[in-house]
């Protein structure tokens, strides 16, 4: 729909006639004064908006009630799967987050940026409680348990995604700041893809996936990628399960 991440193309839009469409809900107005004169209705979804209850409100504007109660049943099992880890766990690790890895390694997420909101939600504390350029120092002054670097250019299926992981992890482990933090010396480091961070079903799969590598006895047995791969195969399939999603180390 756009050669850019904020803009949207509305000539395309409206030529492929859409019954729905779903925008971010601080753009929703926008998008609806738009395509209001084209009779295409808009709805708007955001990070802090219950997810449920919109896969419901989906289902039912779109007559497929059936299949939002599974997804939302999944989506629960999930839920469930993490909290009852975390209920095991006693100790809330400090975590720094990094928006955008290829951006910069100092610039955190806040509770502007859903990555913050995956690491809350995967039982951590972020280190900064805004989205800003940061000091190396204050970085290591927090002395982080846990580092999340998001990064943007992770192909799952590309058969260099393993060494592209890898490598972000051993830049990270090679800085001259990070490499004297509590996350290095313990080897906790994870990279996410920020596509899955994005809010809806991946978001929570993630949180479990990293509450699965800093809480390991908690969740032992818990294979996040299976459930982020079953997602994709009874839910979204726009997007083809199996690849590597994310590494840690």
């Amino acid at each position: 729909m756009s050669q850019e991440m904020w803009s949207w193309n509305y000539e395309e839009m409206v030529n492929l006639r859409p019954d729905l469409v779903l925008e971010w809900s601080y753009g929703v107005q926008t998008v609806r004064s738009k395509l209001a004169p084209f009779g295409i209705p808009v709805i708007g979804y955001g990070s802090q908006d219950n997810l449920t209850s919109f896969i419901y409100f989906l289902g039912l504007i779109t007559n497929r009630t059936s299949n939002a109660v599974r997804l939302i049943n999944f989506i629960n099992n999930v839920h469930h799967v993490l909290s009852e880890g975390l209920s095991k766990t006693s100790t809330r690790y400090k975590a720094y987050v990094i928006f955008d890895y290829e951006y910069s390694l100092w610039f955190t997420s806040g509770p502007s940026g859903d990555p913050y909101w995956a690491a809350v939600n995967a039982g951590l504390q972020p280190c900064f409680n805004k989205s800003m350029q940061v000091e190396p120092g204050a970085v290591l002054q927090c002395n982080p348990d846990v580092i999340i670097a998001v990064t943007w250019n992770l192909n799952p299926h590309s058969p260099n995604a393993t060494a592209y992981c890898e490598s972000i992890i051993e830049t990270i482990k090679n800085n001259p700041v990070l490499n004297a933090t509590n996350a290095v010396r313990y080897n906790r480091v994870i990279i996410i893809p920020g596509y899955l961070t994005e809010g809806g079903p991946p978001q929570v799969i993630v949180s479990l996936y990293i509450a699965s590598q800093v809480y390991p006895s908690a969740l032992s047995g818990v294979n996040a990628t299976q459930y982020l791969n079953q997602y994709f195969e009874e839910f979204l399939r726009t997007a083809e399960p199996g690849g590597v999603w994310w590494c840690s180390g």
